[in-house]
């Protein structure tokens, strides 16, 4: 998984700032367990899909974006992981990304 996130970060980026962005978002989304798993494909299963989940909004994460748009992220999550989801989400807010969601459900 870690890897996905430092690809999507540019050749010219030094290596200490990638890492120091990986790193942030990991921590940010509570991916440190799964830090080193395979997300897995459509014939083998490897993480849960919270956390698959998880894992697709720190790849927009990574980029460092001022506008994050998000349709329906916590569909599919439990309690604890939307919590953990929305507040990742609010720190982002906070350090002035601006972050538009569609919820359908609490």
């Amino acid at each position: 998984m870690s890897v996905s996130y430092y690809w999507r970060l540019s050749d010219d980026m030094p290596k200490p700032d990638k890492v120091l962005i990986v790193e942030r978002v990991i921590e940010t989304l509570g991916l440190q367990a799964i830090r080193d798993s395979l997300v897995g494909t459509v014939e083998r299963r490897g993480i849960s899909g919270g956390q698959r989940k998880r894992v697709n909004v720190g790849l927009e994460m990574v980029m460092e974006p001022s506008l994050l748009i998000l349709d329906e992220p916590t569909t599919g999550l439990d309690s604890a992981s939307s919590t953990l989801l929305l507040k990742a989400l609010r720190r982002e807010a906070a350090e002035g990304v601006n972050i538009c969601m569609v919820l359908h459900q609490p």
